[in-house]
């Protein structure tokens, strides 16, 4: 009798199942990772982006004559209004949402309170350096959320 045994056995098959489902925990785990760093770091280039447009706005309308008086705890300051990230950026259908808002000093507007967000993380602005906030490490500090929209 001539047995010709053609294709592979059950075990020969779930091994390389097993194997394969190896490699696919193995790729995850390092592309996951990265893909979330490479999500903060695009956010937070934005937001610096979105920051130096808002101060460039700021103080354009100040030098034009158009920005609003707001009343300081001591004194009267020249500011402008509380803007979306749509608004300075000029994009409807942008990935990323929040607001800021900018105050005049010297020939540049200064940040004084915002919130730029990618749906998951968020980052916000030190109201006293105007900048990013940061971790006890320097870094730019990420939290999880979207802005408040108020």
């Amino acid at each position: 009798m001539n047995l010709n045994k053609k294709g592979f056995t059950l075990v020969e098959l779930l091994a390389v199942i097993v194997i394969l489902a190896l490699l696919i925990v193995i790729v995850a785990n390092t592309a996951i990772p990265a893909m979330n760093n490479a999500k903060k770091k695009s956010l937070e280039t934005y937001a610096q982006k979105v920051m130096q447009k808002a101060k460039e706005n700021c103080a354009a309308q100040e030098m034009s004559g158009m920005g609003n008086m707001c009343k300081n705890s001591t004194t009267a300051v020249s500011c402008c209004s509380k803007l979306t990230v749509a608004q300075i950026m000029g994009e409807e259908n942008s990935t990323y949402s929040g607001n800021m808002t900018t105050s005049y000093n010297d020939s540049m507007g200064k940040i004084t309170a915002g919130c730029i967000s990618d749906g998951t993380n968020k980052v916000q602005i030190d109201t006293t350096t105007g900048a990013l906030t940061k971790d006890s490490s320097g870094a730019t500090k990420f939290e999880t959320g979207a802005c408040p929209t108020s």
